[in-house]
């Protein structure tokens, strides 16, 4: 009983406290969808922000099939983010991205970002490698639920 008394204000406490500082709004990152044509050698895929504010990091990983998308690459990055000066992306592991950007003021005043719902945070090229079916770029998320994380600066 004693055991489980102290689990219960544990978890109360880390409800009420959190590990991070809640965002308004609840942020959400989107994968949009892209398609392409036999001739094609490359795909565009974009990540795009929606209720995006007051942002003070994030950090992603995703997922791909790299017999299908092969050499991925970051060719568009979301002006703000290029002003933070931290974005990160590991693009060296086959089928998995990380990305992660923060905001580098440790003290008042912060940089947090704010974006209009439908901006693109990122975009990934992929070259085309063998495609027999649809194939995705999805989000991944480990059991922790630290891979895909969104924080607020307040």
């Amino acid at each position: 009983m004693k055991k489980s008394l102290l689990f219960l204000a544990a978890l109360i406490i880390f409800a009420i406290k959190g590990w991070g500082q809640p965002i308004p709004g609840n942020p959400v990152i989107t994968i949009n969808p892209a398609a392409t044509t036999p001739d094609e050698t490359t795909v565009d895929v974009d990540i795009t922000a929606s209720d995006f504010s007051d942002v003070g990091s994030l950090s992603l990983t995703l997922t791909y099939n790299s017999a299908a998308l092969q050499n991925p690459t970051i060719v568009f990055l979301h002006p703000d983010l290029i002003t933070w000066g931290t974005f990160e992306a590991n693009l060296a592991l086959a089928d998995t991205i990380t990305v992660s950007a923060m905001d580098p003021n440790l003290e008042e005043p912060y940089d947090g970002i704010t974006l209009e719902d439908g901006d693109i945070i990122f975009t990934i090229q992929f070259e085309i490698g063998t495609i027999t079916d649809f194939t995705s770029v999805a989000f991944y998320e480990n059991s922790e639920g630290t891979s895909c994380e969104i924080t607020g600066i307040a």
